[in-house]
């Protein structure tokens, strides 16, 4: 797991949206030219996600270049911080299979973590994190400020689409392209990270859903 273990240390180059998290319960409001009055930002998009009662997302999600990976699962996470990851595939050749549960003991801001990790980021990157055992990037806050974006102009052939260049702690790492379905919810993502050895390429698909709560027992600790 040794080149696990690097790639998690340089995906935490991925980047993000403006530095304020989105509005929803216990979260402070957004500012700056990505506001929610438009669809198609990540602001509105982040907005959306942590003002739901619950979120559920499938995955399908391949890599390759500089690292590898192809691997598929859910998660499905709820306002008050509890959040479940079932994982299972292979990155950099190495097997994986994740089955894990978090609740606020794990972090005060475990949600918007994870929902910021996955606009921003994509993610591959807590997957990464939890195939090393260890907990959600940033779990205790601080996210919206460590992993930014820059709005930037989206292919004129796809619709509904974010595109942004990422930045982590103020250092440029690469491009992504995030299409919404037709409730603005993230569907499908494409992203290049650039690493010292070469770039990276990924692809991830979801299935996203926000429905009205997740039943309790879906939470008990594994």
């Amino acid at each position: 797991m040794k080149r696990l273990a690097l790639v998690t240390i340089v995906l935490a180059a991925c980047g993000g949206a403006p530095k304020p998290a989105p509005a929803g319960p216990n979260h402070d409001p957004p500012s700056g030219p990505d506001s929610p009055a438009s669809p198609t930002t990540i602001a509105a998009v982040e907005s959306l996600l942590l003002g739901a009662r619950a979120v559920a997302v499938t995955f399908d999600i391949t890599a390759a270049g500089a690292h590898t990976a192809k691997v598929e699962g859910d998660v499905r996470m709820t306002p008050d911080n509890h959040a479940r990851w079932r994982v299972s595939g292979t990155f950099d050749g190495n097997p994986i299979s994740i089955d894990k549960t978090f609740t606020a003991a794990d972090g005060a801001r475990l949600t918007e973590a994870i929902v910021l990790g996955w606009t921003r980021m994509g993610l591959l990157h807590n997957i990464a994190q939890l195939a090393q055992g260890n907990g959600i990037e940033h779990a205790a806050g601080g996210l919206g400020d460590w992993v930014t974006v820059t709005a930037v102009p989206a292919p004129a052939s796809v619709t509904a689409t974010v595109a942004i260049d990422l930045v982590v702690d103020g250092n440029p790492m690469g491009h992504a392209d995030l299409e919404l379905d037709s409730l603005g919810l993230p569907a499908h993502r494409t992203q290049t990270v650039h690493f010292p050895d070469g770039d990276m390429t990924v692809e991830e698909h979801y299935g996203a859903s926000t429905p009205d709560a997740i039943p309790a027992d879906v939470f008990s600790p594994r």
